[in-house]
């Protein structure tokens, strides 16, 4: 049986099934000695030079309900609660910016002046 090619026509790579994972080999395997010399000696999992991980891995408690609610939405949970997490953090940094009446800013906050900003109330 012949497999599907890993990338089409357009240069786009497809998702790897379970085959495509189970026939793969370590480099140790398949590359020629002069090659595999010129690879990285790195442990498994250590990032190359200049590189740090993006996020921080936390240990953090959550309520049942907050984690239900999340994983309900399937795969990327955790990254949503990072997105909204991020969302409030920039929420506060912005009412730390403006000074906010509601859903009014009302005057941008500077070291040296004050805006101010007209803002139409909404009706009840």
């Amino acid at each position: 049986m012949t497999r599907e090619p890993l990338i089409d026509d357009d240069g786009d790579v497809r998702e790897l099934s379970l085959e495509d994972m189970q026939a793969m080999r370590p480099a140790a395997e398949v590359l020629p000695p002069e090659l595999l010399a010129l690879l990285p000696k790195r442990p498994p999992g250590e990032r190359g030079k200049g590189r740090r991980a993006a996020k921080e891995a936390v240990t953090l408690r959550l309520d049942p309900e907050v984690i239900h609610h999340f994983r309900a939405g399937g795969p990327g949970w955790q990254s949503r609660i990072n997105k909204v997490l991020r969302g409030l953090h920039r929420h506060r940094v912005l009412n730390e910016t403006f000074l906010v009446l509601g859903d009014c800013p009302v005057a941008a906050l500077g070291q040296a002046s004050m805006v101010a900003f007209p803002c139409r109330s909404r009706a009840s």
